[in-house]
């Protein structure tokens, strides 16, 4: 008989979300509490929470919780419903066993104690676990069996089924929800025919506007893919399913959609010379508008950084077109780009000891990015995730994905500067640009609007916020109290580009960019990868 008085700690887990029916929780907790009060003890701390009992007792903060306040005394015995609640995994419960007999810990469970005292008794235990995690696996690999015939017959195995569809067990056959085609149709009204944003279309259905574009893009869909992990590998199945909308309505929709992008699908809200355009007074970064039907645009000087002398603001197309033009003309001359890319990587090998120290920090967070993106990739690949979840890991691999590419180009690009790449020839350097932006000075003006913002770019060769590079300007002249003509200067890794953006054909002519190269710049990185 326990003890009168003896401290009790209870163990309540579950393994995943869906296991909350049945044995859940609470009802852990409300027999075990039933146990310890039959047997006069008292509870003094509950470990509550969802865990798998078939991993290493390292990768289980909550028993690692448990095992830590054993060490410390702070209960007498610990309940759990059964001994696989406890653990599955023969080295866990190898590692459970051995703290409770070294810090004296009784093990109960509804049968009663547990003998984890004796020899005899410890191994006992460990063949239990061993059948356990047995019996788990096993279970494991008919799910993933029984998945994949599932799938490969065209049924719905597992997980959350897309918006207003819902799947019937027994005649294996996908319905429709009225409400959500009814909702469906409206919102391709409100997207299509009254052209509203997705924003204004939460507003008017009261939901986040992120719901609405999910559901847009869901309501249109006819196949559904989904990957599983089988014993083969990695498999993809195409589910056929019933469509909320027509195709020829879901085609409106995605063309609506596209449309509501700003400037670049790729890039959205992104216009041409996002992040390149400062003020000339104090090198504030300015910010890209547009009005309401996204006919007219401005950089705009951020009204809390304000002061007098400040530019308010220029038009975007006047600034693009000159800027643009003024870049195709800097490698219209092969002469004159060769000058100055063989001036950007001359000052740019001037300090080869903070190269080589930038260089190691760049191949560590490299290293640091593909262990990060290998473990995305893994999660995608190797577990069962809910589609929300699926979506966060595969946003993640693909930012960091992006950030890997970029950092991999700052590191070839550092190696050109200590001499390690043998191409960093700079007329094959500006062949190459020539080859990829057009021959011709005024050519690039025809360009896709990613290539012209891939130019000015690399023409101004921005590393980062704190970079003093970019595109400057301040208000050049004054028409009824308003401007007329803006200034602009590129200050770029190739040296100097300055025009007059004007609304007047006077000035317009008067101020025609000019093409000034400077030696006094340090950075080649971007277009020394122009030369792999």
């Amino acid at each position: 008989m326990t003890k009168p008085g003896k401290r009790f700690a209870l163990l309540c887990r579950i393994s995943t979300h869906q296991q909350r029916e049945g044995e859940s929780l609470n009802v852990q907790e409300k027999r075990g509490r039933e146990y310890v009060k039959r047997h006069a003890g008292r509870v003094t701390k509950i470990y509550k929470g969802i865990e798998s009992a078939t991993k290493p007792s390292e990768e289980r903060a909550l028993l690692r919780s448990l095992l830590h306040d054993a060490e410390a005394h702070k209960f007498d015995a610990l309940w759990v419903l059964d001994k696989s609640r406890l653990s599955r995994s023969p080295e866990a419960t190898q590692v459970v066993v051995h703290s409770f007999g070294k810090h004296g810990i009784e093990l109960h469970t509804k049968q009663g104690r547990v003998d984890v005292g004796s020899a005899e008794g410890r191994f006992m235990s460990y063949i239990e676990a061993a059948a356990d995690l047995l019996t788990s696996d096993r279970g494991r690999e008919r799910t993933r069996q029984s998945r994949e015939e599932m799938l490969e017959k065209n049924e719905h195995s597992h997980g959350k089924v897309p918006w207003g569809r819902w799947w019937n067990k027994e005649t294996k056959k996908w319905g429709v929800y009225p409400e959500a085609k009814r909702l469906a149709q409206r919102m391709y009204r409100l997207c299509v025919v009254k052209k509203l944003s997705t924003k204004e279309i939460g507003q008017e259905l009261g939901m986040p506007a992120n719901t609405v574009n999910k559901r847009l893009h869901s309501a249109g869909v006819s196949r559904w893919l989904r990957v599983l992990q089988t014993d083969n590998g990695t498999k993809e199945f195409v589910l056929d399913i019933p469509a909320l909308l027509t195709s020829a309505q879901a085609a409106a929709i995605e063309r609506r959609l596209k449309a509501n992008m700003t400037i670049m699908p790729e890039h959205k809200h992104r216009s041409l010379l996002q992040g390149l355009v400062r003020c000339w007074r104090c090198h504030g970064t300015m910010s890209h508008i547009t009005s309401g039907d996204h006919k007219h645009g401005a950089y705009r000087h951020l009204p809390a950084s304000w002061h007098q002398g400040c530019i308010r603001q220029v038009p975007d197309f006047l600034l693009e077109r000159d800027v643009v033009a003024s870049c195709g003309q800097l490698i219209a001359s092969a002469t004159k780009l060769r000058a100055a890319i063989e001036a950007a990587l001359r000052d740019a090998t001037g300090d080869l000891k903070d190269a080589k120290t930038e260089l190691s920090e760049v191949q560590a967070e490299i290293n640091r990015l593909e262990g990060a993106h290998k473990r995305c990739l893994d999660g995608l690949v190797y577990f069962d995730h809910s589609e929300g979840e699926r979506k966060k890991l595969a946003d993640k691999a693909k930012e960091i994905s992006t950030h890997l590419e970029n950092l991999r180009g700052t590191y070839e690009a550092l190696r050109v500067k200590l001499g390690k790449s043998p191409e960093q020839s700079p007329a094959k350097i500006a062949a190459q640009m020539r080859r990829l932006f057009g021959f011709r000075g005024l050519a690039v003006l025809s360009l896709a609007k990613e290539k012209q913002r891939e130019l000015v770019a690399l023409v101004v060769g921005r590393a980062s916020k704190e970079s003093p590079e970019g595109i400057y300007v301040q208000n050049a002249a004054i028409v009824h109290g308003r401007p007329a003509a803006w200034e602009w200067q590129l200050r770029g890794s190739l040296g100097l580009l300055t025009g007059t953006a004007s609304h007047l054909d006077a000035l317009q002519e008067a101020g025609r960019a000019k093409l000034r190269l400077t030696g006094d710049t340090s950075k080649a990185e971007r277009f020394a990868q122009l030369s792999r």
